[in-house]
């Protein structure tokens, strides 16, 4: 008795990997893959960054790696499916293409489509306190030492990425940061270097109707200790 081929069903291909009784062109066919027609890519227009899950990051890698980990949020597969990967082909005047791999019954699958892009040349957050002169917090540090006074400001010196300003005075610096968290990382290492007193205080000047509470700028004052 001779061996039964193994036909599709739909165009009756032979001895090939069926699924469900249809091979595998046809199979993918039926296979609903859901893909945005475009996306954005929000990208500083002066130092770079890109916005990436709502966040300003260095820009570390070619804007096609951002687009895909994007499209991998956004890429809708039937429950039984599961992606594997997606290449960006090519990003060429706005357009480009794209491949989306998964599986599905064991067998790998592969389906490419056209997208549109646009990349949005746009002031990050810090780029925009940076033009505006605007600061989220001062550490103003209080040392009759001089050499201290330069020992302060090296250590000032890895938190320049969070640095609006230096205005020195005749009693001390004062070091102007967008971010308040940077203000307090370095706050804490003054304070155990020097062995400064430090007073925080807030002063309000707007309200963040998000979060419904006021906004505020942060002053760390930092002086030597009396018994210093």
């Amino acid at each position: 008795m001779g061996k039964k081929s193994r036909f599709c069903v739909r165009c009756g291909k032979e001895n090939s990997a069926l699924v469900e009784g249809t091979c595998i062109d046809c199979k993918s066919q039926d296979i609903e893959v859901k893909v945005p027609k475009s996306m954005v890519l929000n990208k500083c227009r002066y130092c770079g960054a890109v916005n990436f899950e709502g966040l300003w990051i260095k820009a570390e890698q070619p804007d096609e790696f951002y687009f895909e980990n994007m499209l991998i949020k956004k890429v809708k597969l039937p429950e039984n499916a599961e992606l594997q990967d997606i290449k960006i082909d090519k990003l060429m005047n706005g357009f480009g293409s794209i491949t989306v791999n998964y599986t599905l019954s064991d067998h790998l699958f592969s389906r490419d489509f056209d997208i549109t892009y646009d990349i949005r040349k746009i002031p990050c957050d810090f780029c925009s306190m940076k033009k505006r002169q605007h600061y989220e917090a001062v550490v103003q540090v209080r040392t009759p030492d001089m050499a201290e006074r330069a020992k302060i400001l090296a250590l000032v010196e890895p938190y320049k990425a969070h640095l609006l300003k230096i205005d020195e005075t005749p009693t001390g610096p004062d070091i102007f940061f967008f971010s308040k968290e940077a203000a307090r990382h370095l706050a804490a290492e003054l304070r155990a270097k020097f062995k400064l007193k430090t007073k925080e205080t807030g002063q309000a000047y707007s309200w963040d109707s998000l979060k419904n509470r006021p906004k505020y700028k942060l002053t760390i004052a930092m002086r030597k200790r009396e018994d210093e």
